[in-house]
């Protein structure tokens, strides 16, 4: 049975009654956005960690991946479809319109993949330098350890929707 995830909420991480962290670090306007970003992840570090490990859930575990698809359905509403409504569109049969939507949804998860790379090189980045006692290494690897689950979860269902992994073009 999947897990019912609840995403943290703004008063799991960040306390309103102590403010002098974004105070401080908005007045160090020398500093990267990351570098901003990080000071407060830094004071919020077990906070952050308590809730990002609460939303966390293994892909293969969590998600009951047992039901075949159903290639009689749509695998996203057609109005969502970029082809919807065009003369392509019309042209197309209900089989080859749910093959499309099938592909496309495909497209997004190798789109998601491709962006949760790019986010786990950022956190890389930053963990790199980090002693293993900084309040904000622990952190960053539950989110990088996150995003790869994300990607494999995306993976999979590429794997299982008997797609192509559509690669994003190397010029982008």
């Amino acid at each position: 049975m999947a897990a019912t995830l609840t995403p943290p909420t703004v008063t799991d991480i960040v306390d309103p009654t102590e403010p002098e962290v974004e105070t401080e670090v908005a007045t160090e306007l020398e500093l990267s956005a990351i570098e901003r970003a990080m000071r407060i992840v830094d004071a919020k570090a077990d906070k952050l960690v308590t809730a990002s490990e609460r939303a966390s859930y293994d892909p293969f575990t969590d998600v009951d991946w047992s039901p075949a698809f159903d290639d009689a359905m749509f695998y996203l509403p057609p109005e969502f479809l970029p082809l919807y409504g065009t003369a392509a569109w019309d042209a197309m049969s209900e089989a080859e319109r749910i093959a499309y939507s099938r592909h496309e949804v495909a497209a997004l998860c190798s789109a998601g993949i491709w962006f949760e790379n790019i986010l786990m090189q950022i956190l890389l980045k930053e963990l790199y330098n980090k002693p293993a006692t900084d309040g904000s290494f622990r952190y960053l690897l539950v989110e990088t350890a996150d995003e790869c689950r994300h990607s494999s979860m995306f993976g999979e269902m590429i794997s299982r929707a008997g797609t192509p992994a559509y690669q994003v073009p190397r010029y982008l």
